[in-house]
């Protein structure tokens, strides 16, 4: 056997839950984890590993995925990218050393909702000595048309609906535009899911009301309009 062969047991391996306990097995096995999980394993070292369930994807895009720990702490992230080679990383923080099913969640930091991805969960378990990793199955989120330019909805938008990705509902959290051109409330509105809808007042002016309130759920692509104040002139200093 090769000197830097893992000899860990692997899922399925008939060792496990096999052993028997004797004054010779201690309570912990060569990685410092606990010796008697179910039964005890056979080996030096006892098998150890958290049950991912399916993954689903929600406007954001939100990414959720079953973790169980089954009796140990378990650190969950979420990778994703543009393929299944993914690249990317969100940590979704740990887990308790329960045999509780959790659900968790993550919204990546800076991805808006128009681009595909693939995502999976990875769950890892252990000691300094020796961690296990176990990852999902591949999910996949379909992005948002992207608007159209001057913010009407683009054709896919008003035409039909997205194609559907895994288990996704498609919502939009209305941002708040207040303070906001023309030009920077249609941007945030599109990463928001969200479209610019009507818009009343002055050119050149910046939002002072918007139709709908800023914290609303609504459905993706709702229109939101606005108003624009009246564009102010700076006073001029007067001469002493």
């Amino acid at each position: 056997m090769a000197p830097d062969s893992d000899l860990h047991e692997a899922f399925g391996a008939g060792t496990i839950d096999t052993g028997a306990t004797d004054g010779f097995s201690g309570s912990t096995d060569v990685d410092g984890m606990p010796r008697l999980i179910n039964n005890v394993d056979k080996g030096a070292a006892g098998f150890f590993a958290p049950t991912v369930g399916a993954v689903s994807a929600g406007a954001g895009p939100t990414f959720t995925a079953s973790v169980t720990p089954n009796g140990f702490t378990t650190t969950v992230a979420f990778e994703f990218g543009a393929t299944t080679a993914y690249g990317s990383i969100a940590t979704a923080g740990d887990l308790p050393a329960d045999s509780v099913a959790h659900a968790v969640s993550v919204v990546p930091p800076g991805l808006g909702p128009f681009a595909d991805q693939h995502f999976r969960v990875r769950a890892s378990q252990g000691t300094v000595n020796y961690t296990r990793t176990v990852t999902s199955d591949d999910g996949f989120y379909a992005g948002l048309p992207v608007p159209a330019p001057g913010g009407g909805e683009s054709a896919a938008a008003a035409g039909s609906a997205t194609p559907a990705a895994v288990g996704v509902d498609k919502r939009c959290k209305v941002p708040n535009l207040k303070g906001l051109t023309r030009t920077g409330a249609r941007k945030r509105l599109a990463g928001a899911g969200c479209a610019i809808g009507k818009v009343r007042g002055r050119s050149g002016g910046r939002v002072k009301s918007q139709t709908k309130k800023a914290g609303t759920n609504v459905a993706a692509g709702t229109k939101v309009g606005i108003t624009l104040a009246k564009k102010t002139k700076a006073k001029k200093r007067a001469k002493r």
